[in-house]
């Protein structure tokens, strides 16, 4: 708790100064435009650094201790991931609120195992990973039209602003044409009809990096007889920890040397990808 107030004060201090040199961008006479850009997305930084910032000082961490009569179907449960930082907090903001158990479905029936192409469960969840990076594209889009209106402005009479002003509007240009690409490929169906499970052995352990997602490398053997190694940068901890506990790896398709697969457990809403050779 102590290293997660930390990082909050050290956000919040960040954010503040830079919302301060908005304003003082403003006296300085850099216009009106240019001010308001920098005030506006700094300002909502700070805003969620200070609710992190409260969110540790007031909340009592959890410490996994629930008496089991306060557990029941129906019960409200309220968890908060705290030892994350910011960028895996949000992301995960919705499994952060409260959880009601759904009644049972009339007449439900077991679903029949289908192709990646067809898979009900895993087709939902890139949909809704895609409408999420629609948001988030939406967001880059606003972002880089305010920064191309308040360029000019920001660069006028000064020479020496060209180059900086260049350099953040190609930034922010980039960001936006990743959150396009990846929106892109969510949307598309995976284009496989089998599953592929594989028997792997992993080089160490799984981590988890500040993003809240695992790097995987091991070992495996195609079903061709052929041994290869893989490696996964972008793996779901879900997924990351089936792998380690089982020792089976999932993949969307056949896998080939040199390519990557989508790694994926049937049935589940996970999805991620590794590379094999």
């Amino acid at each position: 708790m102590a290293k997660f107030r930390r990082r909050a004060a050290g956000e919040a201090v960040f954010a503040a100064l830079l919302t301060l040199g908005g304003v003082a961008l403003f006296f300085a006479g850099h216009g009106l435009v240019t001010s308001i850009f920098v005030v506006a997305i700094f300002g909502t930084y700070l805003g969620l650094s200070v609710h992190n910032l409260a969110v540790s000082l007031w909340m009592k961490p959890f410490q996994g201790k629930v008496r089991p009569n306060r557990m029941r179907a129906g019960c409200r449960v309220h968890r908060r991931k705290q030892d994350r930082g910011a960028p895996v907090r949000r992301p995960l903001a919705p499994d952060q609120a409260p959880q009601r158990d759904a009644a049972p479905v009339r007449r439900a029936a077991p679903v029949e195992p289908t192709s990646p192409r067809l898979d009900p469960v895993l087709a939902a969840h890139r949909w809704d990973a895609a409408r999420t990076l629609v948001w988030f594209a939406v967001a880059s889009v606003v972002v880089f039209g305010w920064a191309v209106w308040s360029g000019p402005d920001f660069a006028h009479g000064r020479p020496l602003a060209v180059i900086p002003a260049a350099i953040a509007l190609v930034g922010l240009g980039l960001i936006l044409l990743r959150f396009v690409f990846f929106t892109f490929l969510m949307f598309r169906p995976v284009p496989h009809d089998t599953w592929t499970e594989l028997g792997v052995v992993l080089d160490g352990p799984v981590r988890v990096n500040g993003r809240g997602v695992a790097r995987l490398r091991g070992r495996t053997t195609l079903p061709d007889g052929r041994p290869i190694t893989f490696r996964g940068a972008w793996v779901p901890v879900s997924v990351a920890a089936n792998v380690a506990a089982t020792g089976q790896l999932w993949t969307a398709g056949l896998p080939r040397p040199g390519k990557s697969a989508a790694v994926v457990l049937p049935g589940h809403a996970v999805f991620g990808t590794v590379r094999f050779g």
